[in-house]
């Protein structure tokens, strides 16, 4: 309350605005970085993990009349969907990874229309929020398991630690424990994430140059 009082409704209005846009913007280095780079670390199932919540969220947005849930979550699933088939198509495992993401969509769809049928609303951002505390673990195990990260983009866990900065003082200006509490648990994560990838790029040595090149220099 005193932190609200201080600061004013300008920074909750600035972090509504900021925190979507960093939600949004983190999948894209990580589909450029896919592109150019390869799939080496990445983890399929994070990727998948962010596609559904994103998909509960943007349903418990249209539910509940929340705009700003289906403006965040709608390009977030479709950049997040984005990573996972460029992930499988470098690990030529398309169609498994089609399957299982429209397997998983229609169980969103069915889910959302039995909370809505039987009045569980809350049950939907209630699982949405479990969720969003696992998203990130997939990553986490991988980056500790694993030397060659060189498809993970580090700018992507930038923006991903910025982004639960930003919801986690949102949600504390705005007294909601469901929207900073996730971001609360994510953000170490995220950091550790970034840490690791930063230094496995950092880490890879660069080609030996030949002696006539040391000449040309």
């Amino acid at each position: 309350m005193l932190l609200g009082l201080v600061l004013g409704p300008s920074l909750t209005t600035v972090l509504a605005v900021t925190s979507p846009l960093l939600t949004i913007s983190r999948a894209l280095p990580q589909v450029v970085r896919v592109v150019r780079s390869g799939a080496k670390g990445v983890s399929a199932p994070t990727w998948m993990l962010l596609v559904v919540l994103a998909e509960l969220w943007a349903i418990y947005g249209v539910v509940a009349s929340v705009p700003a849930e289906v403006v965040t979550n709608v390009p977030t699933a479709l950049l997040a969907l984005a990573v996972v088939v460029l992930v499988a198509r470098r690990r030529a495992r398309l169609r498994e990874a089609l399957t299982t993401a429209a397997l998983l969509t229609i169980a969103v769809a069915v889910f959302g229309g039995a909370c809505v049928a039987l009045h569980h609303e809350s049950l939907e951002a209630d699982v949405a929020v479990a969720g969003s505390l696992a998203i990130y673990l997939p990553q986490f195990a991988k980056v500790l398991r694993e030397r060659d990260l060189d498809g993970v983009a580090p700018a992507t866990w930038a923006l991903a630690c910025l982004s639960s900065i930003s919801w986690g003082a949102y949600g504390l200006l705005i007294h909601k424990v469901p929207v900073y509490l996730p971001n609360v648990v994510l953000l170490p994560i995220a950091v550790v994430i970034l840490v690791r990838t930063t230094r496995a790029r950092n880490a890879v040595p660069r080609p030996l140059l030949a002696p006539s090149d040391i000449a040309a220099r």
